[in-house]
């Protein structure tokens, strides 16, 4: 499991590396294009070992309410078939969270 406290804003996840949930501090714009943006990542590096025409890949964003409503927040993310990932996608993408030196290696910022 991975957590991660980023110095300078509130948002503060976890996530397991091994099914793949995450939770984030707050919900914003930026953390679902982040996060959807690391599943299609993750769902075309699924491609170089299988074949992607059957396959789905399923995020999970729990993120805290502060209404009183309900606790949490739920955001799903699916990705089916070929993301057809455009090469400057690919190429950012790949920047920003395969990096061997990060401390949550494949995880959005925002986001463990």
């Amino acid at each position: 499991m991975s957590v991660l406290r980023s110095s300078g804003s509130s948002v503060s996840c976890v996530q397991d590396q091994g099914s793949r949930p995450a939770v984030c501090s707050n919900l914003t714009d930026h953390t679902r294009a982040a996060f959807s943006a690391w599943l299609h990542l993750r769902h075309h590096e699924r491609g170089q070992h299988s074949d992607l025409t059957d396959l789905t890949s399923v995020g999970v964003l729990l993120t805290p309410r502060t209404d009183g409503y309900r606790e949490w927040d739920t955001s799903v993310v699916a990705v089916n078939d070929d993301p057809e990932l455009t090469d400057e996608e690919l190429h950012t993408y790949q920047g920003l969270f395969n990096t061997r030196n990060s401390r949550h290696e494949g995880v959005p910022e925002g986001c463990v």
